[in-house]
């Protein structure tokens, strides 16, 4: 019997990532699992199984172990933040697979633990009210739906029925005992291992490929995995009193111009300054021939420009702060501190009795300037916000997912787009949109699986459907490529 290679844990630690970034999650795991378990102390080993493991639980039992080690580690704790919603969804999802084929015993132990993790989840709620025992557990379901949402139609439509018709009590048949303690059918098995790449909530929104936390970009596809947000999504009062200041500036320079002219033709004696308008924006003008090299002489045409440049600024500046450009906001701090440092100079080089009370009056008006400025900071710098592989909060009815799922396609988040179409599809079951839009898009994630069976399910629901026989065609060949590449070349003689 040979002896087994002791591979020292930096080389199975530096192998396992490698794995991981290159989307071979079962030898990430693999390795990662044997550097956890002998050096249990090694934080970056955890750190990085938790992006491999097959469910929330599991992964925040990695990030709990990092934490256990360092209790102040940012990415674990912020991690373990994310996965929590995540760990609530997944039991939300089994328990509506489950629901779906009628292991009812199942899905209600999965949605009642929704429930008391997010006692506000509207979808468990309605979920739970199709599987719960009794018509009073029912009419409790839907009253929390519509507590949460009083808009919610199916709801409302729901406790009307319920006024019309009380039934027995119904009992938990054999049956159903039965079902919630056998396995998992060998097709429920298949859908959830499918979409198992997806419960990584630090997967990539456009291809499910693990990252790390603080990833700046995904290593297979190069999307960015951040985005820049305002850190005040409206803008502040003060904001648009700058915005109005700003905008007065700008009337203000405009017509320095026209004054300018209007100075120029008093001094030549012309009773009508628009005369002169033409002969500067070099148009035809209405004065003598042999008056127009005299005007020149005295007031020349790059005068007249000069006096726009304060109105180009003022504008540009208006535009910056219409924008809400980060630069601009320095510029107004900086001019803020300056002023405050211009008062404070002029205040000893300045003379007289009263220097001192002009110069607090000033101090206090420029420190005022620069503390509203200092306000302003919200309006105009903009935070970075990690993109996480999780459907929207807030997020209930099944065409709002749909819409959703539809919104990241344009913005070719291919994963993101997957996980609200799946939720769009699983709740509006006899619509054929969500399913054929489903299936486009992991034929975009290349996951062939998941595409065949929303095409399947689309060609029971609706067989006729335009553009179905274009995507099966598609399925096709890219099953017919996949199998290319995994036979091997015949080796010649």
């Amino acid at each position: 019997m040979r002896a087994r290679v002791n591979t020292p844990v930096p080389q199975m630690l530096q192998e396992g990532i490698a794995a991981a970034k290159a989307g071979q999650r079962e030898k990430a795991r693999l390795l990662l699992t044997r550097a956890a378990e002998e050096a249990p102390e090694n934080i970056t080993a955890w750190l990085w199984l938790s992006g491999v493991m097959e469910s929330p639980q599991e992964q925040a039992r990695c990030l709990q172990q990092v934490l256990a080690f360092d209790p102040e580690h940012s990415a674990a704790k912020r991690g373990l933040a994310a996965l929590q919603p995540r760990i609530t969804d997944d039991l939300l999802m089994r328990g509506i697979a489950a629901a779906e084929i009628g292991r009812k015993a199942q899905a209600r132990a999965l949605l009642l633990q929704v429930t008391e993790r997010d006692e506000e989840n509207v979808l468990a709620w309605l979920w739970l009210s199709r599987v719960v025992e009794s018509l009073e557990d029912q009419q409790v379901c839907l009253e929390n739906v519509l507590a949460l949402d009083p808009t919610h139609s199916e709801a409302r439509d729901g406790l009307a029925a319920l006024q019309k018709q009380r039934e027995p009590e119904p009992v938990t048949s054999s049956v159903e005992l039965i079902e919630a303690e056998l396995p998992p059918p060998p097709e429920e098995l298949a859908w959830q291992a499918a979409w198992k790449r997806y419960d990584n909530g630090y997967a990539c929104p456009t291809c499910a490929a693990p990252t790390a936390p603080d990833d700046k970009r995904c290593s297979v596809c190069g999307s960015s995995l951040w985005l820049k947000s305002q850190q005040r999504e409206k803008p502040s009062t003060l904001y648009w009193m700058l915005w109005a200041m700003q905008a007065i500036n700008v009337l203000s320079a405009l017509a320095a111009p026209l004054l300018w002219v209007l100075q120029v033709s008093q001094k030549l004696g012309l009773q009508d300054y628009t005369l002169l308008l033409p002969l500067y924006f070099g148009g035809k003008s209405a004065l003598p021939a042999e008056a127009i090299p005299v005007v020149l002489e005295q007031a020349p045409r790059w005068q007249f420009w000069i006096n726009w440049i304060p109105a180009v600024l003022a504008l540009g500046l208006l535009i910056g702060i219409s924008v809400r450009w980060a630069p601009v906001y320095y510029f107004l701090l900086v001019n803020a501190i300056l002023s405050v440092l211009l008062v404070v100079v002029a205040g000893f080089l300045m003379e007289g009795p009263l220097k001192w009370v002009s110069t607090g009056c000033g101090f206090i008006m420029a420190v005022v300037i620069l503390v509203l400025t200092l306000n302003l900071q919200s309006d105009f710098i903009k935070k970075q916000k990690r993109l996480l592989l999780q459907v929207d909060r807030g997020v209930t009815e099944g065409m709002s997912f749909f819409s959703h799922g539809m919104r990241y396609m344009e913005e070719r988040r291919w994963a993101l787009a997957a996980l609200h179409l799946r939720r769009a599809a699983a709740l509006t079951p006899g619509k054929p949109a969500p399913q054929l839009e489903l299936a486009r898009a992991c034929l975009r994630l290349d996951d062939l699986t998941l595409a065949a069976q929303a095409l399947k399910n689309l060609r029971h629901m609706s067989p006729q459907l335009p553009g179905l026989a274009e995507l099966e065609a598609e399925l096709k060949e890219a099953q017919n490529r996949h199998t290319l590449q995994e036979t091997p070349p015949e080796t010649g003689r």
